[in-house]
């Protein structure tokens, strides 16, 4: 369940990446009179080895407010899917605050926050809320170019039952985009990500809680990913995606390793 979680923030990332790699795409876009627009958002992704069984969806419907200093509000509730069962049940709510600030003429920063109440029932079981604060350098280097340094933290909160579960996650990535066409970008993602967990064993549903307990842990991993936006219009926009997650330590890096990559296809429409 850690692991799909973490996939899920990534894109929304990390998170996962390919929201954010729309986020930039759209901000070159002119605005419209209207300060407010309502969108869906459909993000599938499969588990590492999982073949069908693993391949989910994250199905959302939301509204982004504009504000008038290069700043907008979204509140976006989503729905997880999955294609194998056919099971479909409430994930989250997210609340979002994004507001782009100008450095130079050469630089900018992005920041974004993001609160997410849980609606899914594990997440409510555990009683777990998240909190996800990003920063986001970004320099043009040329025409076809330009260059991000992302900083981002998660921390969580349980309500409930916080043993084995994450408590904080910290992230940093650099990215390289190329402008293929004024429709078209490919970027590519290197980074470092370290994952703390609370003591104990990790709660799951229908089966006995335990209070056993064991050294706080901490992951680090390797983070290299690729990303393709395709602005398919005014009003879509489509960004498939390969992300790989290479535990530090634990044998030797290989390229897109199926036992390490997600894959995802993410689409976004404004209504």
């Amino acid at each position: 369940m850690i692991r799909k979680i973490t996939v899920a923030g990534l894109v929304t990332l990390f998170s996962f990446q390919g929201f954010a790699a729309t986020q930039q795409v759209k901000a070159d876009a002119p605005d419209t009179q209207r300060n407010w627009k309502p969108f869906l958002d459909s993000y599938n992704y499969s588990n590492p080895n999982d073949g069908l069984s693993g391949v989910l969806a994250e199905n959302a419907l939301g509204v982004t407010f504009k504000g008038k200093n290069n700043d907008e509000f979204v509140l976006q509730g989503v729905m997880e899917n999955n294609y194998a069962t056919g099971k479909t049940e409430p994930l989250h709510f997210q609340l979002r605050y994004n507001r782009d600030w100008t450095l130079s003429n050469d630089w900018n920063l992005s920041t974004l926050s993001r609160v997410y109440l849980p609606l899914s029932e594990y997440r409510q079981t555990v009683g777990q809320y998240e909190f996800r604060q990003y920063f986001r350098f970004n320099r043009k280097l040329n025409k076809t170019f330009s260059f991000r340094w992302e900083t981002h933290a998660r921390g969580y909160a349980y309500s409930e039952d916080e043993l084995g579960q994450r408590f904080l996650l910290i992230r940093h990535l650099a990215r390289i985009s190329m402008s293929v066409t004024d429709k078209f970008f490919l970027q590519s993602y290197v980074g470092y990500q370290q994952d703390f967990t609370h003591n104990g064993t990790k709660f799951e549903l229908q089966k006995p809680e335990t209070e056993w307990k064991e050294t706080a842990r901490q992951g680090n991993n390797a983070i290299f990913l690729l990303v393709a936006p395709i602005v398919a219009s005014e009003n879509v926009t489509i960004v498939p995606a390969a992300e790989q997650f290479h535990k530090v330590g634990n044998g030797q890096f290989k390229l897109l390793n199926p036992e390490e990559t997600v894959y995802s296809f993410y689409v976004t429409v404004e209504i």
